[in-house]
């Protein structure tokens, strides 16, 4: 039997009066901005369903967990909406590029084939297309759920490995919080910007006469007082941005150890200056 024929057998009419859904994800918003295959390669899909019977109108395309990681569904709320249609016998047929996209997570992964299954509902990706109903397919989407569970690890593995190697050459670089900036000398220093650094430096003057974080994001309030800030992520990223605090930052900024070594280690810096004088 040709490879077309069963992919039409397991294409029912109930399914094609349903719609298609085609879920687009990359792990995060840099992959989105820079690896633009991905995105046309996966949002070409919904051509797919539209040869296998959709009309346009009926190929629903679910990309608002753009620049997330499928480790958890718990942050992606489109994944949660996909899972909510399928459930409610919405959904004629899921469409993604791999299994990595909807999740590399096997119990969301393994959930999602369950209710797929109940629904009677068929998956497509780029190889084929898939009902999770039919034990052999149900194997073959168990192993590759299970493979890419196995290569987000690695990822992980590969970037904790990276890391201690760098730290073990004294080259590794970590990202630093608001206030404290590298040197041309790769040595953590106070934000040559005076006013960011000196926002920083009186939060710690305040908690000292105040002794309590929420008495000085209060007092900061009161006053009108605004804290620095650099978004690591998103269209702002390491933009300035000036706003009121809130006691998460505040709590953050006084716990961090960072501020303590680089405040100790300007302490003996200077005191080694007076006692050179």
């Amino acid at each position: 039997m040709l490879i077309s024929e069963v992919i039409t057998r397991k294409i029912e009419a109930h399914h094609l009066a349903r719609e298609a859904c085609l879920y687009v994800r990359q792990s995060s918003l840099r992959q989105v901005m820079e690896n633009t295959e991905s995105a046309r390669r996966q949002y070409g899909l919904r051509h797919r369903a539209m040869a296998l019977g959709w009309p346009a109108e009926s190929v629903r395309v679910i990309d608002e967990d753009q620049g997330k990681s499928a480790a958890s569904s718990a942050n992606r709320s489109g994944f949660r909406d996909l899972m909510a249609r399928i459930a409610a016998g919405e959904v004629g047929i899921v469409l993604g590029l791999e299994v990595s996209r909807p999740a590399r997570d096997n119990a969301d992964w393994h959930q999602l084939l369950r209710i797929a299954g109940i629904a009677r509902t068929p998956i497509l990706d780029e190889s084929g297309v898939y009902d999770p109903n039919d034990g052999n397919d149900r194997l073959l989407f168990g192993f590759k759920g299970t493979m890419s569970e196995f290569e987000l690890q690695g990822i992980g593995a590969r970037l904790v490995g990276g890391r201690k190697s760098a730290a073990a050459r004294g080259v590794l670089k970590m990202a630093l919080p608001i206030g404290l900036a590298y040197n041309d000398g790769d040595e953590v220093v106070f934000d040559p910007d005076q006013s960011v650094a000196d926002a920083i430096r009186g939060v710690f003057d305040r908690f000292r006469r105040m002794g309590s974080a929420m008495a000085v994001v209060k007092w900061m309030h009161r006053e009108n007082i605004v804290l620095p800030s650099r978004p690591r992520r998103g269209p702002n990223r390491g933009r300035l941005r000036w706003a009121l605090p809130s006691f998460s930052q505040v709590r953050q900024i006084l716990r961090n150890p960072r501020y303590a070594a680089r405040s100790s280690t300007a302490a003996h810096a200077a005191s080694r200056g007076r006692t050179a004088r």
